[in-house]
């Protein structure tokens, strides 16, 4: 009946629509249901208000168990129009902005992948870690790297320990400075935890680096270093080259295991020699 006059049917589809339909349909629909043909189509024609609103029910919903849904509705009516959802991200936070990010990853990998970059400036735990999520499946441009880099000096060290592995492994040789940089920087604040993330992220992004940046940490890189019985590093980059060591073999490795065992910091000496011994057992010896 509407058929031919389509400023009509779209008056008609959002005046049908409205906040009250939509919230009615959503609860109606099964989560992991198939999308009904007819729903189907009258979304994939939806005015910009239809979306809208729909938009707005998802960031409602946020990471809730109706949001897989909500981003199939929006998905489905939005696929000529995402600037809708890239309008209505900059003005959400937390988990709503996490859902529409999902959601435009979905509708638009281009204009997503932009908004993952933009991102990372973010000071919300959950953004930040949907950004690393999005832009570890990117090509690792200078833009891109650049974007990695941010999550590394994020404050949260969740997100640090996250990036620390996509940056060497993405970055290879190229990010090795940027992660010795941030072992010497944070050396003071180095957790366990991250100080052992750190070590394994040095010896994937270059092996060959790493085995002479821990060389110079630990006193064996210079002339007139070699006779020293105190190790230049403190205790947490100590750590930090302990961890990228056990991933290292072959004799340079396993000399600078044997002075860690002899000359770091209590527990990392222990450690090393519990790494020495396994190494023992595996080769035999």
């Amino acid at each position: 009946m509407l058929a031919g006059a389509p400023g009509t049917a779209e008056s008609f589809v959002s005046a049908y629509l409205d906040e009250h339909t939509l919230q009615a349909l959503v609860k109606g629909l099964s989560p992991e249901a198939e999308l009904p043909p007819a729903l189907a189509q009258i979304l994939e024609g939806a005015p910009g208000e239809v979306v809208g609103r729909l938009v707005d029910l998802l960031i409602a919903e946020g990471t809730g168990p109706r949001a897989p849904l909500l981003r199939r509705l929006v998905a489905r009516s939005c696929g000529v129009s995402p600037n809708i959802v890239v309008a209505r991200l900059h003005e959400t936070k937390g988990a709503s902005r996490v859902a529409l990010m999902q959601l435009l990853a979905e509708v638009d990998p281009a204009a997503a992948l932009q908004a993952a970059v933009e991102a990372t400036t973010s000071d919300e735990e959950p953004v930040l870690l949907e950004a690393l999520r999005q832009l570890r499946a990117a090509d690792f441009t200078p833009e891109i790297a650049r974007a990695v880099r941010h999550l590394v000096e994020s404050s949260s060290e969740r997100v640090r320990l996250s990036s620390l592995p996509v940056m060497a492994e993405r970055g290879k040789a190229r990010v090795l400075p940027t992660l010795v940089a941030h072992a010497e920087k944070r050396h003071g604040s180095l957790s366990t935890a991250e100080a052992e993330v750190t070590g394994r992220a040095l010896a994937t992004s270059s092996p060959r680096g790493a085995l002479d940046t821990f060389k110079g940490w630990l006193g064996l890189k210079g002339g007139g270093l070699l006779g020293r019985k105190t190790l230049p590093a403190p205790a947490s980059v100590q750590r930090v080259a302990l961890a990228g060591l056990e991933r290292i073999g072959g004799e340079e490795a396993d000399e600078l295991l044997l002075r860690l065992a002899e000359l770091g910091e209590d527990e990392v000496a222990a450690e090393a020699d519990v790494v020495i011994d396994r190494r023992k057992g595996a080769s035999g010896g």
